[in-house]
């Protein structure tokens, strides 16, 4: 059986234009619910994924950037690996009052789909696991995470199958590419939420 928060976020309407506030709200009421949700009813394996991603090319020492953190899941994966200098953002206050257990140095809550209060090339990588999905944080969030990573730092996100073609992600993807705004490591298409049968393209990119 599904938490409430899943039931609700399930019924949304995800393709509204402006749909933050209604995400914010679904998102809190799910909080408490999200860590069981996320593994018992979704199967979803992209947190500890994507670190692994990640640590291949990064430091320890790493300044990094979780956007998106939730609960805070890929925060304790980052912690497990020996990470110990990373921030969270989130929408969701709710989300972020779980995520304060889990090691983050800093968490404030923002939407992604705005402009970040974070002066350029502030961490030297971005993660972020499940952001990019159905009516969350459009295409044009990739260029602002690009910007506050320093020249050489690296991204590693994930974007749900289901919106990778239909929301444009592939062509962002090949402009940003084009612009020579950074070198795409890795581009794969992956197990995301295993009970669910969904998958998820996998992207390391390293930044010029």
């Amino acid at each position: 059986m599904t938490g409430q928060g899943l039931d609700h976020y399930q019924k949304l309407d995800v393709d509204k234009q402006d749909n933050d506030d209604a995400l914010r709200a679904v998102y809190d009421e799910w909080a408490k619910e999200y860590d069981h949700d996320n593994d018992a009813t979704l199967g979803t394996i992209s947190q500890p994924k994507t670190v692994e991603i990640l640590s291949a090319v990064l430091e320890k020492h790493a300044k990094i950037l979780d956007a998106g953190c939730g609960t805070g899941l890929v925060g304790v994966e980052l912690a497990k690996r020996g990470y110990a200098a990373f921030d969270g953002v989130d929408l969701s206050a709710e989300m972020l009052r779980y995520a304060k257990t889990r090691g983050y140095t800093k968490l404030f809550q923002y939407s992604l789909n705005d402009p970040l209060p974070i002066s350029d090339g502030a961490y030297d990588a971005i993660i972020s696991a499940g952001l990019f999905t159905h009516g969350h944080v459009k295409t044009h969030a990739i260029r602002e995470l690009i910007r506050i990573t320093k020249s050489g730092g690296y991204l590693c996100f994930t974007i749900n199958e289901g919106v990778y073609r239909s929301q444009a992600f592939d062509k962002e993807i090949q402009s940003i590419t084009d612009d020579k705004l950074w070198d795409i490591e890795k581009l794969e298409k992956e197990a995301y939420m295993t009970k669910e049968q969904v998958q998820a393209y996998y992207c390391l990119a390293q930044v010029r």
